[in-house]
């Protein structure tokens, strides 16, 4: 009988241990994330988590840019560590270092969007400018030049590193703001609703809703973004530098 009941705890031990080590997939397996634009520079993800959901354990493989479009209450679990409260703000933008394995829970009552931009060049030489976003680095935000209330667009640079340049953009009311650099690659990431994209000189445009992007590739024509609404619009662009 002894024999009998030794050989039961062999089978029951291990479940517990197997329910503590969930199985890690990657960024495209993840169910909530879904994959928008892929090319040699980016992977972008636009990612919606709805309350009382949560994201399966996942990892990140690459630096990424996270563009938050709408305010969530979520938790991070990652193993091994302690879970993180994060109360999300529209508008924000984060860099973050490959190698995170973790899994989101969405506790608060709005849904949790965001548009995560996987980087696919390694990124060095990370720096903040006027967002602090990579720790242990002091702030370097450039002097702003003097107030233009006749100004379509105030640009404020975030972060960078030494292959890509992080920018939020507040176009003004009843304003158009043109987008795009002859020598670079660009994202163009809209946080706020009423702005309508269009090509330089060409007709009517797309209203972009936030979250929505728009990928202006070297050497295209430059894209018009029109605020038509009677706010600041806020736009995030990710640049590649040559």
């Amino acid at each position: 009988m002894k024999a009998k009941y030794a050989g039961a705890a062999l089978w029951i031990l291990p479940l517990p241990l197997l329910a503590q080590a969930p199985t890690v997939i990657t960024m495209d397996q993840e169910p909530h994330h879904h994959l928008a634009l892929k090319n040699e520079v980016v992977k972008v993800f636009q990612v919606d988590l709805q309350p009382r959901d949560s994201f399966l354990m996942h990892s990140h493989d690459t630096d990424d840019v996270a563009v938050v479009v709408a305010n969530a209450t979520t938790v991070t679990v990652s193993p091994g560590k302690a879970d993180v409260l994060q109360i999300s703000k529209t508008g924000e933008v984060h860099f973050a270092r490959s190698g995170r394995v973790h899994l989101v829970r969405n506790i608060g009552q709005t849904p949790y969007r965001i548009v995560s931009i996987d980087l696919l060049r390694p990124q060095t030489g990370a720096r903040n400018l006027c967002a602090t976003q990579v720790p242990d680095q002091p702030l370097n935000c450039p002097a702003a030049p003097p107030s233009d209330v006749n100004a379509p667009r105030i640009d404020q640079p975030q972060f960078e590193t030494d292959q890509t340049r992080v920018t939020v953009t507040r176009i003004r009311p009843k304003q158009n703001a043109a987008f795009g650099e002859t020598d670079r690659d660009a994202l163009i990431v809209a946080i706020d609703e009423s702005v309508v994209a269009a090509a330089a000189g060409k007709g009517p445009g797309t209203v972009l809703h936030p979250g929505d992007f728009v990928w202006i590739g070297q050497g295209e024509t430059a894209r018009v973004f029109q605020n038509d609404s009677d706010k600041e619009a806020r736009v995030v662009t990710v640049a590649f530098k040559p």
